[in-house]
């Protein structure tokens, strides 16, 4: 979008030239820069920057929301427009750049303090102690910059000493070989904690990842490694090993071993990004569909992850499939929540809001019962020559958020159908001699389930958030209150009293019986009163039960 801005009278073909540098730099969207520029004091900083005698620097940056902001304090990366000279200048004479505010400092110390510090026409009447000693430090302090900056961009930068390749073998003498044991002790700490990542941990920290950021690490932890193994096939690298061997150090054998875990890791990681990659296309039909039309894509998505489990060399594996099926897990309960809007679930057509979550509950059943089905028959990816590795690993590890997530649903549903049920009392018209003062109580309980139901659909309350037990509790007792004695006197007309005819016939069967029972170790007749005794006992026992329901 091209667009021009005239303010106080002068058109500012500058400002556009900015405004396409701030495009090309920060990948800003045009509404954006139309909002920033909107702002009277965003077009007095432009002007006054563009217009003022004397030279300025002028910082942009992103800020939440994709939005354009002047930076009062340096967080993330930075445009940076400078003007060159002390006058009102045109384009040619504006200089453009952008940086992360985190590399900065190893940008400055690595350009221009080792540089400057370093070089040994600055140290001129120093005594040569104090040239060598600063020489020193200036070395651990661009290896200590270069390992952040890596840092900050998600990669491991092996700190390399770089004084010790000026000497030669015989001239080494034991600093110089305990500076180079000591990089390696370095080394193998930086690469220690790189393998120790692990996909789970975020999960761990209950942040609930859905599967990209599976797919995600194991895309960085290759790209990471590749940088770490070809940092250690380095001619710089190869000659530290050729060093320590020759003089027998004792840490050649461990810098061989780490030489040995890397090859491995790498071989690992590229196998997994390898494997999982397929997901990707799943993962965008999942993303892309409506909710309700889901189900179709589970098989296919449990076909692709058993033929991970079976193909794969190092994801074969209960802890790393484990943590796939939970993000996939998780997915789901996003794109659900997603689905059933909870702020609005108690605000819509209560018939609408009945059949989602009716349709909730039945993909996420079908997910459960496609994960049982495949457990069973995973022995069909292999084939007959190699040994199946089946998914003996509890249902329970990975369904536990799920499953509570799918309780607090069904929960959900009980309530719409008592809900459905009630709102039919509006509609019941009873006749006879007390059918007035009958209808005048149905109507006064539909008043209060009306003021009960309010109260769900003026809240603020998550009714999804299966965390929050109390508030949907005590919500549900208090409109329960009012379906109790209904369900009560529908259950026992239904249930108990339709039971009275079989009841009776059972006492009176046993009563006709030609074989009593005999009590243990007791005659005939006594058995046979003791028996009788126990019979009439049950039978006013369930009669006093009866005497305390208040039933026409």
């Amino acid at each position: 979008v091209e667009e021009s801005f005239d303010l106080i009278g002068i058109k500012h073909e500058r400002i556009d030239f900015i405004k396409e540098q701030v495009f090309q730099s920060l990948k800003l969207k045009s509404e954006k820069w139309n909002r920033f520029m909107a702002v009277e004091e965003n077009q007095r900083l432009l002007i006054d920057f563009l217009d003022q005698a004397q030279p300025g620097k002028l910082l942009l940056f992103t800020g939440p929301g994709g939005a354009l902001n002047v930076p009062l304090t340096l967080k993330t990366k930075i445009l940076y427009v400078f003007k060159k000279c002390w006058e009102s200048l045109p384009d040619s004479d504006i200089l453009f750049g952008a940086y992360h505010v985190l590399c900065l400092p190893s940008c400055i110390c690595s350009q221009v303090l080792v540089p400057v510090l370093s070089n040994i026409n600055n140290h001129s009447g120093w005594p040569q102690a104090v040239s060598q000693d600063l020489n020193k430090y200036m070395e651990i302090i661009r290896s200590n910059t270069l390992v952040i900056r890596g840092q900050v961009q998600g990669k491991t930068i092996l700190a390399l000493d770089c004084l010790f390749i000026l000497c030669s073998l015989p001239q080494m003498d034991r600093a110089v070989l305990h500076s180079i044991e000591s990089m390696v002790i370095q080394w193998t700490h930086q690469i220690a904690d790189v393998m120790k990542q692990d996909s789970a941990h975020i999960l761990l920290e209950e942040l609930n990842p859905v599967p990209n950021a599976e797919i995600d690490f194991w895309t960085a932890r290759k790209e990471n490694m590749f940088g770490i193994y070809s940092q250690i096939q380095d001619p710089k690298v190869c000659k530290i090993a050729t060093i320590l061997k020759m003089v027998k150090s004792s840490y050649y054998s461990t810098f061989r071993d780490l030489t040995l875990r890397v090859t491995e890791a790498v071989s690992e990681a590229q196998d997994i990004e390898l494997h999982l990659r397929p997901l990707k296309r799943h993962l965008a039909h999942l993303e892309e569909v409506n909710f309700s039309e889901v189900e179709p894509l589970i098989p296919p998505l449990f076909h692709t992850i058993c033929l991970i489990w079976s193909h794969s060399k190092y994801y074969c594996f209960p802890p790393r499939i484990i943590v796939l099926l939970q993000e996939f897990c998780n997915l789901l309960i996003n794109q659900a929540l997603n689905y059933l809007t909870p702020e609005e679930i108690f605000k819509v057509e209560l018939e609408e809001a009945q059949e989602k979550v009716r349709i909730t509950i039945h993909i996420l059943r079908s997910f459960k019962t496609c994960f049982h089905q495949h457990q069973l028959n995973i022995s069909d990816y292999y084939s007959n020559s190699t040994a199946v590795k089946p998914w003996t690993f509890p249902p329970q590890l990975i369904f536990a958020r799920l499953d509570r997530f799918f309780d607090r649903l069904l929960k959900i549903e009980e309530l719409f159908v008592t809900a459905t049920e009630f709102l039919k009392l509006e509609k019941i018209v009873i006749g006879g001699s007390k059918g007035k003062l009958l209808s005048e109580k149905v109507y006064s309980m539909n008043d209060e389930f009306q003021e009960g139901w309010r109260i769900f659909e003026e809240s603020k309350y998550d009714p999804l958030d299966y965390t929050n037990m109390v508030l949907l509790c005590f919500k549900l007792f208090e409109l329960y209150k009012l379906v109790t004695p209904v369900r009560r006197q529908y259950y026992l007309n239904m249930f108990c009293f339709c039971k009275y005819i079989s009841l009776t016939s059972l006492f009176l069967l046993q009563l006709k019986s030609n074989c009593a029972a005999l009590n243990k170790n007791m005659p005939h007749t006594a058995g046979n009163l003791k028996w009788s005794q126990e019979l009439r006992e049950r039978l006013l026992s369930q009669r006093n039960q009866f005497r305390h329901i208040n039933h026409p």
